[in-house]
């Protein structure tokens, strides 16, 4: 196994022969493995060790155990200790999704605090079936069928052509110690279920097993890198990017067969996931718009646009408008500016202004206790809350209520009424239009 994995870095990770990199060493039999053959080959690198207080007297039992190894072998070791349980109830997320965020996290803070150049973990062939079988359950896409990627940025992967059983073959024929997670004996978490009870199967069927799964991922990563090539194309001809807006051109991308999957790849990166209203947006009408996590996406005449969304402390706060040509994206949908004709058929989503009234920069806030205005055709200030109660607005909607200011005063109570000061005086002129789209 040495001289294949030594030939193995050669061709495939020559960067770990002239750089210092950290091992990921939980004191299992993979890391302790990897680390061994990294020794025999004579490489620069130290030891990370995670502690997620997840199996209390045997997680120090491990911890022990690798500082212990890394003081035997003169090897610079840095540890961490974390409380998983809390970071996973605060993050709503699964033990295993807040341990690899922990993780990879603290990962990324070494190496911007050390010389250390890549970070190493000890996943293996077995591991990328696992995770290939996952997904397939789940109903991914190609990518999720490529098993686990070699190489992720500063994360190098050396072992993913090695099994297990190679692995611990390895380790009992170097008198290798290690430490045994009881975790991997359980059933309850589906990798483990994989692992015990249906690779074992598959073991028995196909003796050759990890040797196709090996040509079969070498497949698959070539099917994904022609797809990618592809989108990458289609890309450059239905695409155009304005700041950190994207534009589809829809008549262009209907062009193509199978338009449905090519506007998949081109948005599957912006949190989407209802992509048969997506799909159906295309022949929505203009103003139509879907929000994710991210992002908002909306149907123009020509187009489909999608941009970030502001984040939620941004929103607390205000969203400036600095430009007519500017658009703002926020919680009830976009609001737009440009110059229109004057036109009294328009409904509380639209909003006519005196450009001459209209000084910029702009400001889009929620409303305050304190706000008041002259609504329109009224010749005296009124609180804005008074002004919604009023409306019959109901409460929880008062508070969370939107209105467009410029430094000093309330030009827009939004989806509502105008200031009267900001009226257009001469109706056959050009004035601004303000539009809320998504209401």
């Amino acid at each position: 196994m040495l001289s294949e994995f030594q030939t193995h870095l050669s061709d495939n990770f020559p960067e770990l022969e002239r750089s210092s990199f950290l091992i990921a060493c939980s004191g299992g039999v993979d890391s302790m493995v990897l680390t061994d053959l990294c020794l025999r080959h004579k490489l620069n690198f130290g030891l990370v060790h995670c502690n997620f207080q997840l199996r209390d007297v045997e997680a120090e039992v491990e911890e022990n155990f690798v500082k212990s190894y890394a003081q035997e072998k003169e090897l610079s070791i840095y540890t961490q200790t974390f409380d998983t349980h809390a970071y996973a109830q605060d993050e709503k997320l699964s033990i295993q999704e807040a341990a690899r965020e922990l993780r990879y996290g603290w990962f990324e803070e070494l190496l911007g605090q050390t010389n250390y150049k890549y970070i190493l973990t000890a996943h293996h062939l077995n591991d990328s079936i696992e995770t290939f079988m996952i997904n397939l359950f789940r109903g991914t896409g190609l990518a999720g069928l490529t098993g686990i990627p070699a190489k992720n940025k500063k994360t190098l992967r050396p072992l993913l052509i090695f099994s297990r059983s190679q692995i611990e073959t390895y380790a009992k024929e170097r008198k290798i110690e290690w430490k045994e997670d009881v975790t991997n004996a359980s059933t309850k978490y589906v990798r483990n279920a994989i692992r015990h009870e249906i690779t074992p199967v598959l073991e028995k069927q196909n003796p050759h097993l990890y040797a196709s799964f090996l040509k079969t991922f070498t497949h698959l990563n070539a099917a994904q890198n022609i797809l990618e090539d592809y989108i990458a194309q289609v890309q450059t001809e239905v695409c155009t990017f304005r700041d950190d807006r994207l534009l589809i051109s829809i008549e262009k991308l209907k062009s193509y067969p199978h338009y449905e999957e090519l506007l998949y790849h081109l948005l599957k990166d912006k949190s989407f996931n209802a992509w048969e209203d997506l799909i159906n947006l295309m022949d929505g009408e203009t103003g139509k718009f879907k929000k994710s996590t991210t992002h908002l996406i909306v149907k123009d005449r020509e187009h489909l646009i999608c941009e970030p969304l502001r984040n939620s402390e941004e929103s607390e706060d205000f969203y400036q408008i600095g430009s007519l040509s500017d658009r703002v994206c926020f919680e009830k949908g976009k609001i737009s500016l440009r110059e229109a004709n004057f036109n009294t058929g328009m409904n509380g989503n639209y909003a006519f202004i005196n450009p001459k009234k209209l000084i910029f920069p702009l400001f889009l806030r929620r409303v305050k206790n304190a706000d008041r205005f002259m609504p329109l055709g009224m010749t005296s200030h009124k609180k804005v809350l008074d002004f919604l109660k009023d409306r019959k607005v109901p409460t929880l909607s008062k508070k969370q209520q939107w209105v467009l200011t410029d430094k000093k005063n309330i030009i827009w109570v939004v989806g509502h009424q105008i200031d009267e000061n900001y009226k257009v005086l001469n109706t056959n002129q050009k004035c601004i239009e303000i539009v809320l789209v998504g209401a």
